[in-house]
């Protein structure tokens, strides 16, 4: 997506996403099939009315457009597609971690939660009607229903400000999103490798790390991302090519030595596991409200897939919190494709 779209008016995205499925069409062939249904899955904040009227709350991760909160995305989307007369009907939209959930009971029945652990981090999962005040449709057309949780602003009234540090308050600050999605930014992908930097550059600057002199970039925000902790975490048995590799992007000028080496792991590690047994407490607490014998969680998102650990970790914590259930966690690849595919099929 140009960059542009992530700071400029939102109907530039929404441009952005007709123009690629246009090109789709055209590319596959599809373009004189008639018609087609769409499912769209959309990853942010939302007040969902209907199967396609649905209100954008507010702009999440990377994305700072200058408006949007308040617009329905549907109706927006259905627009840019008219105007380019892509043969499409939209027919379902629904949030990556639903998609998650709905992909995932096609592959275990068990599936009841949804957990999207990447850039950012979301939870949904399946609740009785009965339980929900202000549901409005007949008692007896559905018996069960999808809660899409939306916690990544857990903490933002400051009710885990007690687990929360100084280099939680610093990525705070230099994120697009001062003072929101707090719980999500102990942990997630898009900032699980700046709160790791922030951690080496305040002991390279107490003198613990790099003799005490370090580089521009590792003292640049931003300048290191989670991959590189995951690589370091697949380093094992005092192995320390994947460290050396991480490191080689800080430019350090050749001052590392095998005890930076040591300890860098051992930041990587113990700040993974913080962020994963912070995670799985929350999950843990969803395990408890759902109180079956046997849970699944369906998973995606790269630093659930790409980090060699997080499995273990969350799983970990999950057992020992919540004995009660046998929970499993499973990997649903592609799961916002799939998922909302699931979805409009169903709808037609």
């Amino acid at each position: 997506m140009p960059a542009e779209c992530f700071k400029g008016p939102s109907l530039q995205v929404f441009e952005f996403m007709a123009d690629c499925i246009k090109d789709f069409l055209t590319y596959d062939n599809l373009d004189k099939c008639g018609r087609l249904p769409l499912g769209f899955t959309f990853s942010f904040p939302s007040t969902k009315k209907s199967l396609t009227d649905v209100e954008l709350i507010i702009w999440t991760k990377t994305f700072k457009c200058t408006d949007g909160p308040g617009m329905n995305v549907g109706q927006t989307l259905e627009d840019c597609l008219k105007r380019k007369n892509i043969p499409v009907d939209l027919v379902a939209i629904i949030s990556d971690v639903t998609a998650a959930l709905v992909a995932g009971h096609y592959l275990d029945k068990q599936s009841c939660i949804g957990l999207i652990l990447g850039t950012g981090c979301n939870v949904c999962y399946i609740e009785n009607v009965k339980s929900i005040d202000k549901w409005q449709s007949e008692p007896d057309k559905s018996k069960k229903v999808i809660i899409n949780i939306e916690w990544g602003g857990l903490s933002d009234t400051g009710c885990l400000s007690f687990i929360q540090n100084e280099f939680d308050y610093e990525v705070d600050k230099l994120s697009n999103h001062v003072n929101s999605f707090t719980y999500e930014k102990m942990f997630s992908g898009l900032y699980l490798g700046e709160l790791v930097r922030q951690v080496l550059a305040d002991l390279t600057k107490k003198k613990i790390l790099f003799k005490g002199e370090g580089s521009d970039k590792l003292f640049t925000p931003w300048s290191w991302d989670s991959s590189k902790v995951s690589d370091i975490e697949r380093d094992k048995d005092g192995s320390d090519e994947n460290t050396k590799k991480a490191l080689d992007s800080f430019d350090l000028g050749g001052v590392t030595s095998k005890r930076d080496l040591v300890l860098t792991q051992f930041v990587c590690s113990f700040m993974s596991q913080r962020g994963a047994y912070v995670l799985s407490a929350g999950l843990a607490a969803v395990v408890d409200r759902i109180n079956q014998p046997e849970v699944t969680i369906a998973v995606d998102g790269s630093l659930y897939e790409q980090h060699p650990k997080y499995h273990d970790y969350m799983l970990s914590v999950i057992h020992t919190l919540s004995p009660q259930s046998k929970t499993n966690i499973v990997l649903v690849k592609d799961s916002s494709v799939q998922g909302c595919a699931f979805a409009a099929a169903i709808v037609e």
